[in-house]
């Protein structure tokens, strides 16, 4: 091995030569992370959204603009973030 981590795919690949339920785990484990990906982004338009639609009005200014905030981290947290595994 060259030291350098192992992928998730990389290492349900070579784990699904031990067997089936290895790799059913090992599937499971990356729709539940993509699964993760898509409400992060789904739930941070939505915040977008509801923020963009606050804003409008002169009083819910602040209180859009957080939520818009909010929405933006939520969309870019969803797109590029990669949570690694501990040891």
């Amino acid at each position: 091995m060259s030291g350098r981590p192992v992928s998730g795919v990389r290492r349900c690949i070579n784990a699904s030569v031990a067997g089936v339920g290895t790799s059913v785990r090992c599937v499971a484990k990356i729709a539940t992370h993509f699964l993760e990906h898509v409400v992060a982004i789904v739930v941070g338009v939505a915040l977008f959204v509801v923020g963009l639609g606050l804003s409008v009005t002169i009083v819910f200014i602040p209180a859009g603009l957080a939520a818009m905030l909010v929405g933006v981290a939520l969309v870019v947290g969803g797109l590029f973030a990669h949570a690694t595994a501990g040891p």
